[in-house]
């Protein structure tokens, strides 16, 4: 399964950003988040692995606020595209300064050097509701306090609710999830949520985090 990545790129050229967001979503498998400004860091809800800054017009930046908003992001790596890299040198030790014009081979080759290592390490998925490490499959929920250990296959069916970061199907979870072609027994899936409810829900009858919404399961990002 392809494995989940935040990567978010800040640039106020959105309509020029958009064809590199779709190479590099094509080329890595992944979504990409694209902002406009610099003041919708704090508005991100789930924490970013990876920023790339289109700093094009350096000149016009207010860096300080820029490096305010980006030094709460301690487990997050950069990409900064600009002419200078003055400016952020002593701020962030993960850095990655490509100058103007890029060049898209030595962006790709950076992307991939960063998302190896993140894979590689015990990489954290954080949002307002839990932090989720993968390599561990440990879920800490914030609003009950409460730290719970994840089978396997509980952790790859939260890890793909995430990335697809939509109302899925059971059709969709259980070939993406299971890897099973055949169709499976109507109870599978079912079991899944029905033991995960029992270790992340306040109340397992009255589900919060993980929803179901028609016949699609989500996650709730507002619980």
């Amino acid at each position: 399964m392809t494995r989940l990545f935040n990567i978010t790129i800040i640039s106020n050229k959105t309509f020029e950003i958009l064809d590199l967001r779709d190479k590099l979503s094509e080329y890595f498998k992944i979504k990409i988040l694209v902002k406009s400004s610099l003041s919708e860091i704090p508005k991100i809800s789930i924490k970013p692995h990876l920023i790339i800054l289109n700093l094009i017009n350096l000149n016009k930046i207010n860096t300080t606020y820029l490096e305010k908003q980006i030094r709460n992001l301690t487990n997050c790596h950069f990409i900064s595209i600009s002419n200078e890299s003055s400016f952020l040198s002593g701020v962030f030790e993960r850095v990655k300064f490509l100058k103007i014009p890029l060049n898209l081979t030595e962006l790709l080759k950076s992307l991939d050097i960063i998302l190896k290592k993140i894979n590689k390490n015990s990489y954290l998925y954080q949002n307002n509701i839990f932090e989720f490490s993968i390599e561990r499959s440990q879920l800490y929920i914030h609003k009950i306090k409460k730290t719970v250990n994840l089978t396997e296959l509980e952790s790859n069916f939260l890890e793909y609710l995430l990335l697809i970061n939509a109302p899925v199907s059971k059709e969709d979870i259980l070939s993406n999830v299971w890897k099973h072609q055949r169709k499976l027994e109507t109870h599978t899936l079912e079991s899944l949520v029905y033991r995960l409810r029992l270790k992340i829900e306040k109340d397992p009858k009255n589900p919060k985090i993980l929803k179901l919404k028609g016949k699609k399961y989500f996650i709730n990002m507002l619980y």
